[in-house]
């Protein structure tokens, strides 16, 4: 089976209805079937890239499974023309699943920014992007992602791929009014709760969680986050 069928397998199983049903918007399903998983995989594993699992890059750093994109793509409720702060590029493929759900068609410029702290998985992301075409429309940051990127706020929409105890203040800051943030929340090497926060005003925040216990990440080493060692 080539790739291009393993990857509308995939869309059927996620689109099942039942309890499992992951895929359920339009937008995600569109960039999902746009988008070439194969360019974001390691070296010698292109084919499998319609499993339905994680793999590992380096460093500690993952590719997540499938339905796992499209569950973290779903839960930020993306629209056309919003600014998205990601946390945690690794291979790329979520900010470039992102960018063609946010980008106008006629924009060239980046709407999505990701942070990456580790150079060699900053630098594999990269070239998978500009593989995918996508180079001018999501910015690759090598720093520390737990402060967010001042400098570029406020933002949308923020994803963070890795977890943490709790959500940066940082980050917080960094979210319009109206802005909402995605991220797993809990202990290392335990289970996580996936979370969303939505500011409502410049003092009061809504806190929902999306799926209790049933996530696992790495964790968010930062100044706001957890500490290397």
């Amino acid at each position: 089976m080539d790739l291009e069928a393993q990857k509308e397998k995939l869309i059927q199983k996620y689109k099942a209805r039942g309890l499992r049903r992951v895929l359920h918007q339009e937008q995600v399903e569109k960039a999902f079937r746009q988008l070439r998983r194969e360019l974001f995989m390691p070296k010698g594993l292109e084919k499998r890239a319609y499993e339905n699992h994680a793999f590992y890059l380096a460093e500690g750093s993952t590719i997540s499974a499938p339905y796992m994109h499209i569950i973290l793509a779903e839960a930020l409720n993306l629209k056309v023309g919003q600014k998205v702060l990601e946390i945690g590029t690794g291979s790329g493929y979520q900010a470039a699943l992102i960018a063609l759900i946010v980008t106008p068609l006629s924009e060239m410029k980046p709407h999505v920014f990701t942070i990456e702290r580790l150079p060699r998985i900053a630098e594999f992301a990269r070239e998978n992007i500009k593989k995918a075409g996508l180079q001018n429309k999501i910015k690759v940051l090598c720093r520390d992602g737990s402060v967010g990127l001042p400098e570029e706020a406020p933002f949308d929409r923020i994803l963070v791929t890795a977890s943490a105890k709790k959500v940066p203040s940082s980050l917080i800051t960094q979210l319009k009014v109206g802005g909402q943030l995605v991220m797993p929340i809990g202990r290392f090497r335990r289970f996580q709760s996936l979370i969303r926060i939505t500011r409502i005003n410049e003092k009061k925040i809504k806190k929902e969680t999306l799926r209790r216990y049933s996530v696992y990440f790495v964790r968010l080493i930062g100044a706001e986050g957890w500490s290397e060692l």
